[in-house]
């Protein structure tokens, strides 16, 4: 009995140190853990197990977001700026009425501009907040919307928080949920 086992471990071993070499997970100074290969070469380890409502592209700039809403309004950030909205069709009804140059109503949800710059302030019950100085929307409904500091990329919207690292703006870390909100980062 003891020689099969001693020989099952023999022949398990070489597929252990495989493995082994094939990935290694390390931790930066700060805590941020990393994958390192064999052929020098390391990554983010990015937390892509149970996103749940998240996705991440991980070529685009940070600096995007499409945000939904409870399955039914789309808003899609640039830069900080609101740069497209929509309600998603359900049933073929007709999504707007379009007045006056503007857009008063799409589906259910009636909307309102501001006075003086015309951009949107309210889809229906989701009022939109924007910064006084740089004009970038910091608050969708009951959604906070944040930008790091360093890179100027989202870092949070409602309760999700986005982490990038200081030295080469690389997302590190993604932390929260935000229920009834789907979110995608490009």
């Amino acid at each position: 009995m003891k020689t099969s086992f001693k020989l099952l471990i023999i022949l398990l071993l070489p597929l252990f140190c495989a493995q082994a070499n094939a990935q290694q997970t390390a931790y930066t100074r700060d805590g941020t853990k990393v994958f390192l290969y064999d052929d020098g070469t390391w990554e983010y380890a990015h937390p892509t197990d149970n996103l749940g409502d998240i996705e991440i592209n991980e070529s685009g700039s940070g600096m995007s977001a499409k945000i939904i809403i409870n399955d039914d309004l789309l808003f899609s950030i640039h830069n900080g700026m609101l740069d497209n909205f929509e309600v998603l069709r359900r049933n073929g009804v007709r999504l707007y009425d379009n007045m006056s140059g503007k857009l008063r109503k799409i589906g259910p949800y009636d909307l309102e501009y501001e006075f003086s710059t015309d951009r949107l302030k309210q889809v229906g019950p989701h009022r939109i907040e924007y910064d006084f100085s740089s004009g970038r929307i910091i608050r969708i409904g009951n959604y906070r919307i944040e930008y790091d500091f360093h890179t100027n990329k989202i870092s949070r919207v409602g309760d999700t928080l986005f982490e990038y690292s200081f030295f080469n703006g690389k997302l590190t870390d993604i932390k929260g949920h935000t229920p009834g909100v789907k979110i995608t980062i490009f």
